[in-house]
């Protein structure tokens, strides 16, 4: 709701449909109207200026609307984009830059990724420049496939893997222990501090609580106060610069990032602190249509994980198999995941379930098609 806000109070100073003179309600469609949309924008923007522009370089369009508890996409510049959703309405961003580097006009389209049903809105106007255009040019839409730095292995130690029979520890010692124990690829949860730094932590609840007892917690810490927080067992935690150490230690290590929000600002930061050793970063991604854009920051093997998209099953597989990928990640609980392991095991990247400890569950998640499991002790 507060996001849905801030984006309305951008809008109102040159962009609120209410008095655009290119403002149109129209929800004509061939599928019937599915979302009541009772105003959205922007409905102009203009070229080389990016609108409600995010901390990812991304443009961001805000919609009013009553979707009555349906799945709802944005079908723009031929991409499907994932949304977020709040009591009143919806936003979605976008890289727009390479349609707002000349004018024109670019359909609207709502999607129901349940019935594939589209819903057009109308449009967005892309008026002359009001400044020299300074945007840079987008990211190429199709990028070759590359070798992996490492074979995919079976096991992906979660969360650095366990010690001292604890999970989601997210620690040095977490990843030593682990590494001795064979593990070469691991994947860390990070969040951002109050202070707007990534450290390796998997929530500001329940593992904040359980890992560091002794702390305030109240509040989410700046970075001092987490890295000189006690944690349990006496553990390390990490943040970037101790990560990038602990990897140019480990050449032959990799980890698999899981980050907490601004995806794709927190791997502009991981290249910019980790310098060389990003390259031993795989980055999770989350919504497809980012795609391009993680490329374009250098990363050349990218995990698709499947917990944030609403894209139907079809449309799915033929993302995948189209998208050069390091691998795809889902939970075995979603009700079309026999169908994906099935298909990905015929033509694919390799697939990984999460999260198990049992052998008998790797041996029964590869008999349906996976490579291999997210694991904290196996």
């Amino acid at each position: 709701m507060l996001l849905l806000l801030q984006l309305m109070a951008c809008e109102r100073t040159a962009t609120d449909p209410a008095t655009s003179p290119h403002s149109t309600q129209s929800t004509a469609s061939a599928d019937p109207p599915f979302c009541t949309v009772a105003r959205w924008g922007p409905q102009r923007a203009y070229a080389g200026e990016r609108f409600n522009a995010r901390d990812s370089g991304y443009s961001a369009f805000w919609f009013i609307a009553d979707c009555n508890g349906k799945s709802v996409m944005l079908d723009f510049d031929d991409n499907l984009v994932e949304v977020l959703q709040n009591p009143e309405g919806f936003t979605a961003s976008v890289n727009a830059d390479g349609i707002l580097a000349n004018t024109g006009t670019h359909p609207m389209v709502l999607y129901n990724p349940d019935t594939r049903a589209r819903q057009t809105l109308g449009s967005l106007h892309v008026l002359p420049p009001r400044h020299p255009v300074s945007l840079p040019p987008p990211p190429p839409r199709d990028w070759p496939a590359l070798a992996p730095a490492m074979p995919p292995p079976t096991l992906v130690a979660h969360a650095g893997g366990a010690f001292h029979g604890r999970h989601y520890l997210n620690s040095r010692d977490a990843l030593d222990h682990n590494y001795a124990r064979g593990h070469r690829l691991f994947e860390l949860d990070f969040c951002w501090t109050q202070d707007d730094h990534l450290v390796a932590i998997h929530d500001w609840k329940s593992s904040w609580q359980q890992l560091f007892p002794d702390s305030d917690h109240a509040r989410i810490p700046d970075l001092s106060g987490f890295l000189n927080a006690n944690m349990v067992d006496g553990q390390t935690q990490l943040d970037l610069t101790h990560l990038r150490e602990w990897l140019v230690g480990h050449p032959d290590a990799f980890v698999v990032t899981d980050i907490r929000g601004r995806n794709l600002y927190g791997l502009q930061r991981i290249k910019a602190v980790l310098g060389p050793q990003f390259r031993q970063v795989i980055p999770q991604m989350y919504y497809p249509h980012r795609y391009p854009d993680i490329r374009a920051l250098g990363y050349e093997q990218i995990i698709f994980t499947l917990y944030g998209t609403s894209l139907d099953t079809s449309t799915l597989l033929a993302l995948i198999r189209r998208t050069p990928l390091y691998a795809v990640t889902l939970n075995p609980s979603r009700p079309d995941a026999a169908r994906i392991l099935a298909a990905l095991r015929e033509s694919g990247p390799p697939a990984y379930v999460h999260t198990f400890n049992d052998p008998d569950d790797l041996r029964r998640f590869q008999a349906m098609g996976a490579h291999g499991l997210y694991t904290d002790r196996l």
